[in-house]
């Protein structure tokens, strides 16, 4: 585009001044000299002593090439200015602008862009003569080979399958461990619903996969081999593994080979098929276990039920089992809401004869002498190479959030580690950690849901995957030390900064995001920042953010059910505070009008989505009904002024290569859309939403992404989960 920049001089443009004093300038003051000067010598040639030659003014124009579309790494631009009259062009490149020019003067120049472009990203460069100065801006598209997806700041998450090393692996949902004498540690990575597998993780933290993540049943070598729901796993004395493996049709235990290969060596009696523990002995005999039931596998895949499990008179159950390498049987009973404590643990040996380790007791919680004291909601029991009794036990002064690693030894019960709530999920769930296992070197392995953390020395240190942490909160901080609670409802600036609301696009948003709503800023560099917050005292949740061109950071609240009421409504970020737009919240349940228009706090919204800002300032939402259709749009000028449209305008929505985009949580994909309404995936796999963010070459892998922003040509912010990324298209 050529722009034009004219100077508003203060006297008027002659081709020779008559006067010194006519235009301001400088000279003899006095009106003899004024009104007779000498005569000037003839000059041939000389423009002001020879009539015959023109003179040139001074140029009140300057005119830039226009400049291509995008530019690309390594390839030179040659820019060029135009005066309409006299002067030098001087050129210079704005400070923090990457590349350089082929010269700081003349009328044409070359911009010399960098070799390499990493993310998408734009330079300035000046054109001065005199008074004039024109900028042009030039647009840094990102290499083509480097477009693919990357992180800006948070966590991508846990909760599916990803080989790596510690923190860069994951785990789906960790099910049972089991390790072996050399050390490996078996991990079964199995979610209801989802493909299974095993999981091998190393001492070291790196994990790898030894089974296909694909759900069947088939025996045979690594390629063929099939599993379906593994649920828990043995790793016995004579080297084999053994799986149990529950399908549609039946319960199996399987060995798994250090090659891959898997064999099918028992199908499990309809009495066991809601078998959830495996054990061996050092005779090589594996043990079945169930809630109430425990079982030995027998040579030719029958089960046999171990009696004298249940104590008479004993008005429970057994709750859990460990089947020592002697064959010795602990397992433990639960008394619900007993008066004197809730939990007993017995200990039967190969023989039958059966003892009590721990008793009732009204102090469950204490540490002591076992007469004394006694355990609350144990679970997971293991046996140290000392033969020692360790089990997870619930700490009932932590509200159901907290949990203490227990060891039994020499008639006595003490607490080698207490630990707290993992992003409070125990507490929602009131649940423990899944699994409590001894490795090699004695320390201890304790995994919870995503991730498997090793306990030594009284101290929790993390080995592998990582905590699906979005509970983590708000927290700010650089990269992935920073933490959001579902950041959705992006907006970006020119700079590459990027607005977030946490907690939006979520249905069912956590109590404490009940009575908060906090604005974030994210830098392309992935500094993380709180840029306001707000008291949200009708419990609503958060639904997204708009910037305009001054600055003027917008969010909207809405109700936290989602009613076809007025339950929307529109701040703008004023010196860190929400200060009210238009709209109001309503108490719950009034069914008031969906839409009404209207100024401030006299108009209405039903559930309004933001859409961004144009060029003079308007506002523009999406109003959807209770089935998240959209049912109107709306109009809303920086005076608060709200009005029903007939839609959206494109250039509010489009990104800068004309084309729509749109997160697909559902599908987990970035839909493109062209202005005939056709679309193509621009990034992630249909139909894998469930399966994890795989960051990398395109078209990687989105998990849930819920909202995208164009932050420069081809570039974008997305969220997904607790993270925001980068993608970059080619």
């Amino acid at each position: 585009m050529n722009s034009t920049f004219r100077t508003s001089a203060h006297c008027a443009a002659v081709a020779l001044a008559l006067t010194l004093t006519a235009c301001g300038g400088g000279g003899s003051s006095s009106p003899t000299a004024a009104t007779n000067p000498p005569p000037n010598p003839v000059t041939p040639g000389i423009p002001g002593t020879d009539p015959t030659t023109p003179v040139t003014p001074t140029a009140t124009t300057l005119t830039l090439s226009a400049p291509p579309a995008q530019v690309a790494a390594g390839v030179p631009v040659a820019l060029s200015a135009t005066l309409n009259g006299a002067g030098a062009v001087s050129w210079t490149l704005a400070p923090g602008s990457a590349g350089s020019l082929s010269a700081a003067s003349g009328n044409s120049v070359n911009y010399l862009p960098p070799a390499r472009i990493n993310a998408a990203s734009q330079v300035t460069i000046t054109a001065t003569s005199g008074t004039l100065s024109q900028s042009l801006p030039l647009n840094l598209a990102p290499d083509p080979a480097l477009a693919g997806l990357t992180l800006t700041a948070g966590t991508i998450g846990g909760h599916f399958m990803l080989d790596g090393q510690g923190a860069d692996a994951r785990f789906d949902l960790v099910a049972d461990m089991a390790v072996d004498s050399d050390g490996n540690t078996y991990v079964a990575d199995s979610r209801p619903g989802a493909p299974s597998a095993v999981r091998l993780l190393a001492k070291d933290g790196s994990v790898s996969t030894l089974t296909a993540a694909v759900n069947g049943h088939a025996d045979g070598d690594r390629s063929r081999a099939r599993v379906e729901s593994v649920s828990a796993l043995a790793a016995c004395g004579n080297g084999k593994l053994y799986l149990l493996d529950s399908g549609a049709q039946a319960s199996y235990v399987r060995t798994l080979a250090r090659d891959g290969g898997i064999a099918t060596v028992a199908t499990l009696p309809a009495a066991y098929t809601t078998a959830r523990r495996l054990f061996c002995d050092d005779s090589g005999t594996v043990y079945v276990a169930t809630a109430t039931a425990l079982g030995k596998l027998g040579a030719d895949g029958g089960v046999q039920t171990v009696p004298g499990l249940t104590l008479p008179g004993d008005p429970a159950v057994p709750m859990d089992y460990l089947v020592d390498r002697h064959g010795n049987i602990y397992y433990y009973t639960t008394v619900l809401y007993a008066s004197q404590g809730n939990t007993s643990i017995y200990r039967r040996t190969p023989a039958g004869v059966v003892s009590t380790v721990i008793a009732l007791n009204a102090k469950a919680y204490a540490d002591g002498p076992v007469a004394t004291a006694g355990v609350t909601a144990p679970g997971s029991l293991v046996l140290d190479a000392d033969d020692n009794l360790l089990l997870l036990d619930n700490d009932q002064f932590a509200g159901g959030s907290g949990y203490r690693v227990r060891k039994i030894s020499g008639g006595a019960i003490s607490t080698i580690y207490h630990g707290g709530s993992l992003g409070n999920y125990m507490h929602q769930n009131n649940d423990l950690p899944g699994q409590l296992r001894v490795a090699a070197d004695g320390s201890l392995l304790l995994s919870y849901q995503s991730i498997v953390n090793r306990i030594s020395g009284g101290k929790v240190v993390a080995l592998a995957g990582l905590h699906d942490d979005t509970e983590a909160r708000s927290i700010d901080g650089q990269g992935g030390a920073a933490r959001y609670y579902l950041p959705g409802g992006l907006a970006a600036d020119s700079a590459g900064n990027v607005y977030s609301v946490d907690g939006a696009d979520d249905p069912q948003p956590l109590p404490y995001m009940y009575s908060h709503i906090i604005v974030r800023k994210t830098t392309p560099s992935g500094a993380v920042s709180t840029l306001a917050t707000g008291d949200n005292p009708f419990a609503a949740r958060a639904g997204g953010v708009a910037l305009a061109r001054d600055g003027t950071v917008y969010v909207t609240l809405l109700g936290r059910n989602m009613k076809p009421t007025s339950q929307g409504v529109i701040y703008r970020v004023v010196a860190g505070k929400l200060q009210l737009v238009a709209g109001a919240i309503d108490s719950f349940g009034q069914d008031a009008p969906v839409s009404v228009d209207g100024a401030g706090a006299a108009a209405r919204f039903a559930w309004p989505q933001l859409n961004g800002v144009d060029a003079d300032g308007n506002l523009y939402a999406t109003d959807r009904d209770a089935t998240g259709a959209a049912a109107a749009y709306r109009k809303i000028t920086p005076q608060g002024v709200v009005s029903t449209i007939a839609a959206i305008p494109r250039s509010v929505l489009a990104a800068p290569d004309g084309y729509l985009y749109s997160a697909d949580p559902a599908q987990g994909v970035i839909w493109r859309t062209a202005a005939d309404g056709s679309r193509s995936v621009a990034a992630g796999v249909a139909g894998l939403p469930a399966q994890g963010t795989v960051l990398g070459a395109l078209p990687a892998r989105l998990d849930r992404p819920t909202s995208i922003v164009p932050t420069g040509p081809h570039s974008f912010a997305v969220s997904a989960g607790g993270a925001l990324l980068r993608l970059v298209l080619p």
